[in-house]
């Protein structure tokens, strides 16, 4: 069938809104087919999917040339066209079919093998399409070209309904990965779009605007395939000649400002020209023509022509949109794949990889920054080279010094543990590989010596001091890396002076030790002594004072009475003194000994308690029990604890405020695995400074008010070693002076011992 013109009036610049419209979407599917074939490494299943967009970009390609055959009038060249878009329009499928089949397969050889068929089903529309070809459908919106309806039936049922399960299927297996899905979408907006298009049969300014559809497709194909890829590899290896100075110099300012122009001088311009076109057309039909050949228009024919060039304006707006996002989203990634390699670039220099290069791909600031970036990682590399020279003469240096270290070390651990001289510098000798040495006394003789290092070559002479004095000097035949360690040799000689100060100390205080332990012994010989010797008279002078008092030797007055129980008294507590220095003197000795029972630590308070309550009741005292101790059994000697309560009742008694009523409590309690007493008085106190010296022997706290009682210090001196025996522990507490005090004791329960 021949081609048909327009009927609308005669009206054809619709056909330029048309071919703007494919040529950007061809332009959009090719450049990113071009991407993606610049890629380092690509994927044989992509290949397919980048060979349906070059079909596609090809076919829109066809279309823009068919729409301007058709706004030139040529309806030849349009009718010839139409044949080449009918066969992209069959083939463009066939990449879909491969691409889908290898998604459902994961297998090459099923995908090229399903193809075969699709291609055959492919050729029979085309030829019952030839058979019986459907005239281009013109309008003013542009030209169709279209499969006929039994075409059309066989494309639709066995190719493209085939593709849309398949692609629909592979959505729902991948549901819930965007990115896995973009292809999948776009495929089924390939056919929606495809199929809308063959249905239309000739175009209006709704059915042109679908067909920006396809622009979208080539950026959703754009961002999946090429964002984030390598389009060239970024990295070269370090010793690799770059050539970027070669390039042509083209400022980043002007190619910006070229971006600029492109996105709005291109568009205001291109939308001048296209509404110039569609004026002209109008001024011809309706009024130049008209006026020229005395012709009549319609007022309703003016008003549709005006409404289409409104149309046109709305649809130049979408045009202008989407070249501005076209070229933005290009540019933006060119800028941002700079950027993003000199990042990879920095995170491998991070990792301490200097065996590459960046790739300058322009000559300009960026290309200036990739320059000088490739500068810095060889400067960081040199000073790395160099910090690790340092490191490694450090390391030398270290260990070295670890060395001398460790033999100063072992020489101070064998000084703090042996106080044989030479013993010491024989170790030392061997510790610095000295066979041959010889230490000399301040008089140069030779004090004693390894081997012979007199007369030798390489005989160091090193003196020993001590505060300024030469106390010895030290002879050894040192090898040259040895002699070279001045400091090292210094500092063994100041520790040897110390050893030989430490020895001399030593041997000063061992003889001291020895006086001081043979006049301790003479001490307790004499204390034991006298003590014996003392207690024969004392006792028998307080039997003779007990036959007076009792009236053998006859009636006594009043006062005789008196005096001699002032006696006995007092013979009393110089016998209790004799018994503490006995003990003492027990103890010194290693002689004083338990006896170990069972015990009720109740029962020995009691007796305790009556003993002592006479003495109490002379100082107009109280004596307060308070036993809430429920384990009261231990094991230990009767008489010896029971000397402990006395003697710490008779502290109290001793240590009592002259102006207030003495009051005494004792207390015992369970303290877990232990048993818990105390004694606890409102006496004069002890200052916090005195509560552990207390315990010393022969220890009296100094003051007019304490020295008033007398004693020799042994009493709490008794109660600790008592304790102490008893595997318990004893302390004293108290506020401080004039606010009491309190001793305490712990001891093991029977179950414990």
């Amino acid at each position: 069938m021949d081609f048909v013109p327009p009927p609308d009036l005669g009206l054809l610049s619709g056909h330029l809104y048309n071919i703007v419209s494919c040529l950007l979407s061809a332009a959009v599917l090719l450049f990113t087919v071009w991407l993606f074939r610049q890629k380092a490494e690509k994927d044989w299943r992509d290949n397919a999917f980048a060979l349906f967009l070059l079909c596609l970009g090809g076919e829109q390609l066809l279309i823009a040339g068919a729409n301007l055959a058709g706004f030139l009038h040529a309806p030849a060249a349009v009718t010839m066209i139409s044949g080449f878009i009918r066969l992209l329009t069959a083939v463009t499928p066939l990449p879909l079919i491969v691409y889908l089949v290898y998604d459902i397969t994961g297998n090459k050889f099923s995908a090229r093998l399903t193809v075969l068929p699709f291609a055959l089903l492919a050729g029979l529309a085309l030829l019952v399409s030839a058979a019986d070809p459907l005239a281009p459908g013109v309008s003013y919106w542009g030209t169709q070209c279209l499969f006929n309806p039994a075409g059309r039936g066989l494309l639709f049922t066995f190719i493209f309904l085939p593709v849309f399960l398949a692609a629909a299927f592979m959505i729902v297996v991948s549901s819930g990965k965007r990115r896995e899905i973009t292809p999948h979408l776009s495929i089924i907006a390939y056919l929606l779009l495809g199929t809308f298009n063959q249905l239309t049969l000739k175009l209006n300014w709704y059915d042109l605007l679908p067909r920006g559809g396809y622009l979208f497709i080539g950026l959703a194909a754009y961002f999946y395939f090429v964002r984030g890829a390598n389009l060239l590899e970024p990295f070269v290896p370090a010793n690799s000649p770059l050539a970027a100075g070669s390039l042509p110099r083209r400022s980043l300012f002007i190619k910006l400002l070229f971006l600029f122009v492109l996105l709005s001088i291109v568009p205001i311009s291109l939308a001048a020209l296209l509404m110039f076109f569609s004026f002209k057309e109008i001024i011809d039909v309706y009024v130049y023509k008209p006026l020229l050949w005395n012709l009549k228009t319609t007022h309703a024919e003016f008003l549709a022509a005006l409404r289409a060039a409104q149309l046109q304006a709305g649809l130049l707006l979408v045009l202008t949109v989407a070249v501005v996002l076209v070229a933005t989203a290009a540019a933006s990634r060119a800028l941002a794949e700079s950027l993003r390699r000199v990042i990879l670039g920095m995170k491998r220099v991070a990792k301490g990889d200097f065996n590459f290069k960046l790739r300058p791909e322009s000559n300009d600031e960026i290309g200036d920054v990739v320059a000088y970036f490739n500068d810095m990682s060889q400067e960081i590399k040199r000073a790395r080279d160099v910090m690790e020279n340092w490191n490694k003469e450090l390391e030398i240096k270290v260990a070295e010094r670890t060395e001398d270290l460790q033999t100063l070390f072992d020489i101070a651990r064998a000084i703090g543990s042996s106080l044989d001289l030479e013993r010491l510098i024989r170790q030392t000798m061997a510790r610095l590989g000295v066979l041959n040495f010889s230490l000399l006394n301040p008089d140069q003789t030779v004090r004693f010596s390894g081997g012979s290092a007199e007369g030798q070559s390489g005989a160091l002479r090193l003196p020993i001091k001590t505060k300024g004095e030469v106390v010895g000097t030290l002879v050894l035949d040192a090898g040259r890396q040895l002699a070279q360690k001045e400091p090292l040799l210094t500092t063994i000689t100041d520790q040897l002076a110390l050893a030989l100060e430490n020895i001399g100390i030593y041997e000063k205080e061992k003889e001291a030790v020895a006086r001081l332990t043979e006049l301790d012994r003479l001490k307790n010989e004499f204390i034991s002594m006298v003590s014996h010797e003392l207690r024969t008279p004392v006792t028998s002078a307080d039997g003779y004072v007990s036959l007076f008092l009792a009236g053998v030797t006859g009636a006594l007055t009043d006062d005789q009475k008196k005096y001699l129980t002032i006696v006995k008294e007092n013979n009393q507590r110089l016998l209790a003194l004799i018994d503490r220095l006995l003990d003492f003197s027990r103890i010194e000795t290693g002689r004083f000994r338990l006896k170990r029972e069972l015990i009720s630590m109740d029962e020995v308070i009691k007796a305790a308690e009556g003993m002592m309550r006479p003495l109490i009741a002379k100082k107009n005292g109280t004596l307060v029990l308070k036993l809430e101790a429920r384990n009261v059994n231990f094991m230990g000697d009767r008489e010896k604890m029971l000397n402990v309560f006395v003697n710490l009742i008779e502290n109290a008694v001793k240590f009592s405020k002259p102006d207030e009523p003495l009051k005494i409590g004792l207390f015992t309690s369970d303290a877990g695995d232990f048993l818990k007493a105390a004694v606890v008085d409102n006496g004069l106190g002890i200052e916090e400074s005195y509560l552990e010296k207390i315990f010393n022997k022969f220890y009296q706290i100094e003051g007019a008010m304490t020295r008033k009682v007398g004693g020799v210090g042994l009493g709490l001196t008794l109660v600790r070693e008592i304790i102490g025996q008893h595997n318990g522990k004893v302390w004293a507490e108290s506020a401080g002076p004039g606010k009491g005090a309190k001793f305490i004791f712990t001891l093991p329960v029977a179950e414990k011992v």
